[in-house]
């Protein structure tokens, strides 16, 4: 009778406790960006002059992006490792990281004040932290020759070839060396120029080789005053003002852009970098494809706030915060030290920026204006173009997870929080890909607004004139011009606006074959965007080397996918066929040779004949075909048998002979299985072949027969069957069966015979000599598998209890008496235990099973050595104890284990589980009190009626199984 309760209870709690999960969905739908905003650090210089009474000057930013990635402008210098130190420190307290890695590392220029550091940290500690790329433009050999003082000359190319030499020392994260870029100013259409790195673009708006062009184009002689320029000087070209200050005069000028806001870096910008800056600033400011604009939200100091840039360079800028990279006796000179700090600071007034220095410490500027457009709006027609819920939930797994896949409010993500953090919803459009890859100007007018870029993409998307305009690259795999340009049926359709190319292309052009945009192969993880011209594959011969097909970049000739060798193919062999021979006549082997030179490489060699060979196939239950395997010889012929079976593998069947005498007895197995055995008595089978004799049984509703095999009963004069996994929901199910067995070759089989759960339960009660418990009990259980069929919805016209009597139902407990448990409780009895219960669920499947979830994080021993002990009080009051060994992995990534403890009849459904986990005899984890009839509490409607029905049941079974 204990089975019975176990099995019924299976499915219910199962699904129970699936749907308990779903409210925790609720505080998963903001997926947001690592970080809400981009961080700017500027570093204090830490190095002392060398009376040690003053700090050097230095320049040295971290800038951290959103999503993590960092990015290093200059370092400081290399005495004593101070500002190499002092860098990685910051390092690793902005990563969290004991080896951080730099994503891009940007050197202005060759001076020992901003390149120092990193030469010490590669020099002396190249393990400290790893280093993606580095990116500079430093002079070349001639360019010093030509424009740098001749005294000066050799000692500036030793220097940049020592820079050079220690990037070699330096490696990536993934083991393999620092890459190195040497960057080109974005307006003069070369590929390393801009850089995306995550949401932060950044544009180099000018290096020395402008400034050099500047000294052999500008034949201009300028004059400065102290007030205008922050120095003095009489009539001088660009080119003299060049090789009276060189290494200042070599600074890279770089802008970063992100989240609607920019910042321009002018490392050590002299006079004439200024004055060149300034004219490109003027002479590009109508062209689209080149900057048009110094405007920017916060300005780097240029040489440390003294003796930089002229005036009219910061105002162009405009900027809202200066960063100054000195220390107090630069940014407050004394009168005597000839230093122009005092005018560069009446500048800043002027405008009105807030002054950021960093004498004054570390200091931490956030570029993080979110949104500065309302959230955008997708036209319905547009909307499968930009967004794919697949591909958004591949490509961002968090999101994915989030929202269980869910479409619509992934949609709603992207709306909400996607576009702004630049996440891209679909291979036909990127937003970060469509601002970066086309106008500069473009660049500068989102300055990285998302929102704003996308806002851009929509307004001109249904813009007939944008083809003849320029239209626009979308994503690496959809350029607009150049499928335009390459497929002429988009004329002959009249498809001019890139929406409507666009649609045609995701609707029925790439289906087609088409292609819609040039190769485009990344550099350093999607930093560098290459355009790719093709290397034609040369082909193998039979004796000479091949190519493989590869390309370089169509600008500036960077091979981007090598060519490999191809070995010689060798002859090219073609088979000659085999030919089988008959029974009569002879075949030839399988041969080759060369389809190129037609050289035989395997001779055929003859076969003789066969001979006939004959396999048979049935026809129907009288007659076969023999075959010969060799010819179209063919015979129809009658079975005949051999130990049961015919040539063509035809069994000899025979009727089975129905025995009326082979009566099948039944009984319950009430132990922990709900199971029906269907019993015989040993004498009705003597003299048969007991390994045919089996009984097929068919449950209402089952797919298939149940097979079941045949066991003795113990001491007894019975064989019995037992026909397992039956549910709370099919006690009124009929379960018909029939016994086969066979004697000296002749099948037999009794009469069909019907039985259920229900007949059972109605036999008991309708029968006066059973005691008032079992009564009881078994009415509880019709009442229990009716309520499971009603939460089921399984036939419910044929409900276990409907043939219940007002008799029957004298004996059915209170059901609105029935209570639930609280037990749920960590009795912390084992101070600092290195287990922690995490969870713990109530199974029940074949058996009722209680699964205990814990997390061995803190655990230093072997899990093998675990042990679960397990009290609790059964049925008649008897002290329970197990001791458990097994466990198993329940969550892999998040390293958590579990015990099951399968052993609960249904009469202790209302016992007090008391578990500890041991290694030996030494607790590992504090006691974990639980009872599963806590399950009951807070249900309503029907999984509460189905409820108080198991456990009234529960009850009856106790109160049965006591007495």
């Amino acid at each position: 009778m204990r089975n019975l309760i176990c099995r019924c209870c299976v499915l219910l709690l199962l699904l129970s406790l699936v749907l308990s999960l779903f409210p925790l969905m609720g505080g998963l739908i903001q997926v947001r960006a690592a970080n809400l905003s981009t961080d700017i650090y500027q570093l204090p210089s830490k190095t002392m002059n060398d009376a040690g009474t003053l700090y050097r000057q230095n320049m040295s930013y971290i800038i951290r992006t959103r999503n993590g990635k960092i990015i290093v402008i200059d370092g400081g210098y290399s005495t004593d490792n101070k500002d190499a130190n002092y860098l990685i420190s910051q390092l690793k307290s902005i990563t969290g990281k004991e080896v951080p890695n730099v994503d891009a590392w940007f050197f202005s220029h060759n001076h020992a004040d901003h390149v120092g550091a990193f030469k010490a940290i590669a020099a002396r500690m190249p393990t400290a932290l790893t280093v993606s790329a580095v990116y500079y433009r430093f002079p070349t050999d001639a360019e010093i020759d030509k424009y740098a003082p001749e005294s000066d000359r050799e000692s500036l190319k030793t220097s940049v070839r020592s820079f050079q030499n220690h990037v070699k020392l330096m490696k990536q994260a993934n083991g393999q060396p620092t890459e190195t870029v040497t960057v080109s100013a974005r307006h003069v259409n070369r590929c390393k120029g801009s850089f995306n790195i995550d949401t932060v673009r950044v544009d180099v708006l000018l290096t020395c080789e402008e400034t050099f062009w500047g000294c052999d184009n500008i034949t201009t002689k300028y004059s400065g005053s102290l007030s205008t320029n922050g120095k003095s000087y009489s009539s001088q070209t660009i080119k003299q003002l060049v090789n009276a200050d060189f290494g200042n005069s070599t600074s890279m000028v770089i802008r970063l852009t992100t989240m609607g806001q920019s910042a321009i870096f002018l490392g050590d910008a002299s006079e004439p970098t200024g004055l060149v800056l300034r004219y490109f600033h003027e002479q590009n400011a109508a062209n689209a494809n080149k900057y048009f604009s110094l405007k920017s939200d916060i300005c780097q100091m240029a040489h440390h706030g003294q003796n930089g840039v002229p005036k009219n360079v910061y105002t162009a800028i405009n900027p809202k915060i200066a960063l100054w990279p000195c220390p107090d006796w630069v940014y407050n000179p004394s009168s005597s030290s000839g230093l122009t700090t005092a005018y560069t600071k009446q500048w800043m007034s002027a405008l009105g920026a807030t002054n950021y220095v960093s004498k004054d410490g570390l200091k931490k500027i956030s570029m993080n204006d979110l949104r500065t457009t309302t959230q955008p709006t997708i036209p319905e027609e547009m909307k499968p173009l930009l967004f794919d819920a697949t591909y958004y939930g591949n490509k961002y797994p968090d999101v994915y997870k989030a929202f269980n896949g869910d479409p619509d409010l992934m949609y709603n993500h992207f709306l909400k929080y996607g576009i702004e953090e630049g996440r891209c919803a679909s291979p036909y459009f990127d937003i970060r890909y469509y601002m970066s890859q086309n106008s500069p100007r473009m660049a500068d007018y989102c300055k990285g607004d998302y929102e704003k870029g996308l806002e851009h993409f929509l307004k001109l998307a249904y813009d007939e004139g944008e083809l003849a305009g320029g239209a626009k690259k979308l994503s690496p795999i959809f350029d607009c011009k150049y499928y335009y340009d390459n497929y002429p049926i988009l004329k002959e359709l009249g498809l001019n606006t890139e929406f409507l190319i666009l649609q045609y292309f995701v609707q029925s052009g790439e289906a087609a074959g088409h292609k819609a945009a040039q190769e485009v192969v990344t550099l350093n993880g999607g930093i560098v965007y290459h355009p790719a011209s093709p290397l034609a594959a040369v082909a193998p011969t039979c004796t000479a080397e091949g190519k493989t097909a590869g390309s370089c970049c169509a600008i500036c000739g960077m091979i981007l996918r090598a060519q490999s060798a191809v070995a010689p193919t060798g002859h090219t062999e073609v088979i000659d066929s085999a030919l089988a021979p008959t029974c009569t006549a002879t075949g030839l082997t399988q041969g080759k040779h060369c389809s190129v030179c037609n050289a035989v490489l395997l001779a055929q060699v003859t076969l003789p004949a066969t001979g006939h060979s004959y396999s048979y196939s049935r026809l129907d239950a009288l007659t076969h075909q023999a075959s010969c395997q060799n010819c179209e010889d063919s015979t129809v012929e009658a079975h005949s048998y051999t130990e049961g079976f015919c040539l063509c593998g035809e069994p000899e069947v025979k009727e089975p002979i129905e025995d009326s005498s082979w009566k099948l007895n039944h009984s319950l197995n009430l132990a922990s299985d709900i199971s029906v055995n269907f019993l015989i008595s040993k004498s009705l089978l003597e003299g048969f072949d007991l390994s045919t004799v089996y009984v097929e049984s068919t449950v209402y509703g089952g797919e298939g027969a149940n097979s079941l095999k045949l066991y003795p009963v113990e001491n007894g004069d019975y064989y019995y069957f037992t026909l397992n996994g039956l549910t709370a929901v099919q006690m009124n199910d009929r379960i018909s069966s029939v016994l086969h067995g066979s004697k000296q070759g002749q099948p037999y089989c009794s009469p069909t015979d019907e039985y259920s759960i229900a007949t059972y339960a109605y036999s008991q009660l309708n029968n006066t000599a059973r005691p008032t418990a079992l009564k009881k009990l078994c009415a509880d259980l019709l009442r229990y598998g009716a309520k499971a069929q009603i939460f089921k919805g399984y036939r419910t016209d044929s409900l276990a209890d409907s043939a219940m009597t007002a008799n029957n139902r004298s004996y059915l407990s209170d059901i609105e008496a029935v209570t639930f448990g609280s037990t749920d409780t960590v009795l912390n009895d084992v101070p600092d235990a290195p287990i922690v219960w995490v969870g713990k669920a109530l199974n029940l499947e074949s058996k009722v099973a209680l699964k205990f979830v814990f997390d061995p994080a803190a655990y230093t021993g072997e899990l093998s050595k675990l042990s679960l002990q397990v009290r609790y009080t059964d049925a008649r009051g008897n002290a329970k104890l197990l001791i458990l060994d097994e466990i198993e992995l329940y969550n892999e990534e998040k390293n958590l284990y579990a015990f099951t403890v399968d052993a609960l009849l249904a009469a202790e459904l209302r016992a007090v589980v008391s578990v500890q986990i041991f290694d030996g005899s030494y607790p590992m984890a504090s006691t974990l009190r639980y009872s599963p009839d806590t399950y009951g509490n807070n249900k309503k409607g029907a999984l509460l009626d189905l409820c108080k029905a198991l456990f009234a049941y529960s009850d009856s079974a106790r109160a049965y199984f006591a007495g």
